[in-house]
């Protein structure tokens, strides 16, 4: 499989780029970030959701923790109830961030977990045990979900568990079993989706209205429209397949540890990032203003901008920040022809707020000859 940095950006893939990188980003913040990807067979969803693995950074937890307990935060079943003092004689250790995948036709048990009894009923006093499934594995981690209006349409109890993931941060799962007490385990993860609109059943708001508010930004592939992009694609699978070793066009490796130093980098300083107070009134202007239904457009739109400032470098979001992300944010929730009064709302803004000011002295000149 390529690695991350080999895969080709162009026009038609660039913001699924940008949103998995923020997206990555926010989990090591520990602030969820879902989005999804929609596009035609062969745009390259799955390949990059996949690839993106590599992104992603070393987390600690207890020693040999299912849950992923953060040391100074256990949650799970086992270790809610100690101290991190208690915590640390278990021993800390540090693991890859998870990312587990859920296929089209995985059942409940598999995903949410079970609880399995022991000597039963011979047994006088008999035991039970949690077995986790894969979304209390994934905790603090990416859960990648590939052709999801599928599952949606094939496993409506399924994608009820995965919506109480992804409705609250932190959400949560809940194990049940018949005659046993039930079990709810928090759970921070970041969920990652794809869908082809055009395939069966067709496209996930038309199955589960309920679930594509649940993403906090959604990206519509396109193919390339460069002939240079195209050539260089040609290029890289003709040399791929006769040596996939080969370095293509540049030392992956390399760029990948590059990548990963910068994320590192930049979650370690997130906090400092700031979001002015005019900002703040325009994320509420845009919402009140432009009937938004649903505040979670609004928690996107400040985490998103506090993203994008990250990647950019900035600690002080700008509107551009704002700006590259509406578009993520919005498409999913309101009709074309609001997302572009949005957008120029924010486009004139940006005029206003880059148009010089003019000296007292001048402005008082201008006004008496203009009158």
């Amino acid at each position: 499989m390529k690695a991350y940095t080999e895969l080709v950006r162009h026009g038609g893939n660039q913001r699924l780029f940008q949103a998995i990188e923020m997206s990555v980003l926010a989990t090591q913040v520990n602030r969820p970030l879902h989005i999804h990807a929609e596009g035609a067979r062969g745009t390259g969803k799955t390949t990059l959701f996949r690839a993106a693995r590599d992104l992603l950074p070393l987390i600690q937890r207890i020693r040999g923790c299912r849950y992923n307990c953060h040391p100074l935060q256990p949650h799970c079943p086992e270790h809610f109830h100690l101290s991190p003092e208690e915590a640390a004689e278990i021993g800390i250790e540090q693991v890859p961030m998870p990312f587990w995948e859920i296929s089209s036709g995985a059942e409940i048990s598999t995903v949410a977990g079970s609880i399995n009894v022991h000597n039963f009923p011979a047994a006088a006093h008999p035991g039970a045990s949690i077995l986790p499934g894969i979304i209390p594995r994934a905790n603090r981690g990416i859960l990648f979900i590939d052709d999801i209006n599928q599952l949606a349409a094939a496993s409506p109890a399924v994608m009820k568990i995965i919506l109480e993931v992804m409705a609250a941060k932190p959400g949560r799962v809940q194990i049940e079993q018949s005659g046993l007490p039930t079990v709810q385990i928090p759970v921070q993860v970041s969920v990652w989706a794809a869908s082809d609109p055009d395939g069966f059943p067709g496209p996930l708001e038309r199955v589960c209205k309920t679930l594509i508010d649940c993403f906090d930004m959604v990206i519509r592939l396109g193919r390339p429209q460069e002939r240079d992009i195209v050539q260089q694609l040609l290029q890289q699978s003709q040399v791929y397949r006769t040596n996939p070793r080969q370095v293509i066009f540049n030392d992956p490796l390399i760029l990948l540890r590059q990548q990963q130093r910068k994320l590192r980098a930049v979650a370690g300083v997130f906090d400092q990032i700031r979001l002015s107070d005019a900002l703040k009134n325009m994320i509420a202007n845009i919402y009140l203003d432009f009937g938004l239904q649903s505040l979670r457009a609004v928690e996107a739109m400040e985490l998103g901008s506090r993203l994008q400032a990250a990647l950019q470098n900035r600690q002080q979001v700008q509107m551009a920040d704002l700006a590259a992300i509406i578009p993520l944010i919005l498409a999913h929730r309101v009709s074309l022809q609001t997302l572009e009064k949005v957008l120029a709302y924010l486009d004139y803004a940006q005029f206003i707020e880059a148009r010089p000011t003019l000296p007292a002295k001048l402005e008082k000149t201008e006004t008496h000859i203009s009158t």
